[in-house]
């Protein structure tokens, strides 16, 4: 089981874009990113207390999530150094940095040792369970980097334990649900350009109600940006959620860390931070669930749609999807004056294939056929399997000669892909319908024609092809 794990986590790596860059190219673009999100949260520190926002931990475990092929050994020790550099520059003791950097370490390490051997379907947030899984994962990290940050939190930075333990652990956690959603999520080359088309209408929007939120003021402010991501988590658009989540929440920790939202008293500042931390939390893994559903909904409706119009074993349409799209292909071919041909093609003796060779056999020619046929045609051209054995195809604008002329490419190419994909003999008959452009006719009537034709041919003695 081990083995599998990790050979399906080098396969994924394979895949991800970064399996074939260099491990020290790796290594140098792994600990800038780590140096400069480090960089920034420190910026967001108050006099020595700790961040307001710490991102790097977050960004650091959603890349090696993310993109499998940037997790190579080498790693770790740049990470390392990334962080302690950080820290040192900006004035913290050696004591003080080697801890911080070692809680860090921790939270990121222990993190994606948790999901580093989820599928692609899990690390992308697929269905509503990924969702409570990736939190159960943050948690952890989490608790990670408070088993070592928040004793450091007590000895050097003054913090009782209850304290360092909440603040440590609430700060790890916001960090890592603002961050790696929006990390996981982020769209491949398909959906990359509708998703930032979203967000550039979605991001003023946005920007507009955080203002208006800190003029409101705590503990209203959360409020009036439930509207904007509503609306995109019942779209579906999941990536486009987690990002607004994520400006959010930096926006309001920022905002509360500099006293912007509400000036922080002694004694006080700590439990403010918790509480808008842990509502900030709440906030983001609601939309994000609404996201996640609506979108596996409608991957499911999609999927359901498919099935209904598709033939399962080989994937070409169904009669009922054949005969819509046909009707379509027949209907714009009588407007633009076009002809029609209507192929129907049968496996001759194929209940002898499966008594002989076993099913599988059977399968796997049928298989190969449907891929002839594909190769055969036009994209404008429509396949289809009605039947257990039988073809049919409808093609637009070919005369009777060309129609011909396909047909019986087809037909003979049955007995090359049997032979190929299951070394069985096997040859198929076929019946060829054709439809001047001027002349009148239904798809029922084309079909029937070709049937007949089929017909003929399987009665003249098979492996042939009889047309008009």
């Amino acid at each position: 089981m081990v083995q599998a794990r990790r050979n399906k986590w080098s396969r994924t790596r394979s895949a991800d874009g970064f399996g074939e860059l260099p491990t020290g190219l790796i290594a140098l673009l792994v600990s800038a990113i780590v140096l400069v999100a480090a960089l920034a949260g420190i910026w967001t520190r108050l006099s020595d207390s700790l961040a307001s926002f710490w991102p790097a931990n977050a960004m650091v475990l959603g890349m090696l999530v993310r993109w499998p092929g940037l997790a190579r050994w080498s790693v770790w020790p740049s990470a390392f150094v990334a962080y302690l550099v950080a820290d040192l520059v900006t004035g913290s003791s050696p004591r003080l940095a080697i801890v911080l950097t070692l809680a860090n370490m921790a939270g990121v390490v222990l993190g994606w040792l948790v999901m580093r051997s989820w599928s692609l379907a899990q690390r992308q947030l697929a269905e509503p369970t990924d969702v409570l899984r990736l939190l159960l994962a943050l948690m952890a990290a989490a608790a990670g980097a408070t088993l070592l940050g928040a004793p450091a939190g007590v000895v050097l930075l003054d913090m009782s334990a209850s304290t360092a333990v909440q603040t440590w652990f609430m700060a790890e956690l916001t960090a890592y649900v603002a961050i790696v959603p929006a990390m996981l999520t982020f769209p491949g080359r398909a959906r990359a350009v509708p998703s930032l088309r979203f967000l550039r209408i979605a991001v003023p929007g946005l920007l507009v109600l955080l203002v208006i939120g800190l003029a409101i003021g705590a503990p209203i402010a959360l409020v009036v940006v439930l509207p904007l991501l509503i609306w995109t988590s019942l779209r579906g658009e999941v990536f486009v959620t987690s990002v607004l989540t994520l400006l959010v929440m930096a926006w309001y920790l920022l905002a509360l860390g500099t006293g912007v939202l509400s000036e922080p008293t002694p004694g006080l500042a700590a439990t403010a931070k918790i509480a808008l931390e842990l509502a900030l939390t709440l906030l983001a893994l609601g939309p994000l669930l609404v996201a996640v559903t609506v979108r596996a909904r409608e991957s499911e409706l999609a999927h359901a749609q498919n099935l209904a119009v598709h033939d399962p074993l080989t994937g070409l349409l169904n009669r009922r999807g054949f005969e819509a799209a046909a009707s379509q292909l027949l209907a714009g071919a009588c407007v633009d004056g076009q002809p029609i041909t209507v192929i129907m093609l049968d496996i001759d003796g194929f209940k002898g294939i499966n008594d002989a060779h076993g099913h599988a056999a059977g399968d796997a020619v049928l298989a190969a056929v449907d891929r002839m046929l594909a190769s055969g045609v036009r994209d404008s051209d429509v396949i289809g399997r009605i039947g257990g054995e039988e073809f049919v195809v409808a093609c637009a604008g070919l005369d009777s000669d060309d129609g011909n002329g396909l047909a019986e490419r087809l037909r003979s190419g049955v007995g090359l892909v049997a032979e190929g994909a299951a070394g069985i003999s096997a040859s198929a008959s076929a019946g060829v319908a054709w439809l001047a452009g001027s002349t009148p006719g239904t798809l029922a009537e084309l079909l029937s024609l070709a049937d007949q034709r089929l017909y003929v041919a399987k009665e003249s003695g098979r492996d042939q092809t009889v047309h008009g």
